[in-house]
């Protein structure tokens, strides 16, 4: 099993807070409209960035999700 660390990123690479940030906000910008307006949404995307998405959907903490 991986083993994250949520705030320290790569070298030369994006941590798992910077991912879980930029795909919250396209989440908000993009879907969370298209929900509110009774649309059927599809979401495909690297794993990373759907965790981050259920962690901010069910309101859980990063050491629930990203363990």
């Amino acid at each position: 099993m991986a083993s994250y660390n949520f705030d320290i990123p790569p070298p030369n690479g994006e941590s798992l807070e910077m991912c879980a940030e930029r795909a919250v906000a396209s989440f908000k910008e993009h879907v969370e409209p298209q929900l509110q307006a009774g649309k059927n949404i599809m979401i495909a995307s690297h794993g990373n960035s759907l965790r981050s998405i259920i962690m901010y959907l069910e309101k859980l903490k990063v050491n629930v999700v990203f363990v």
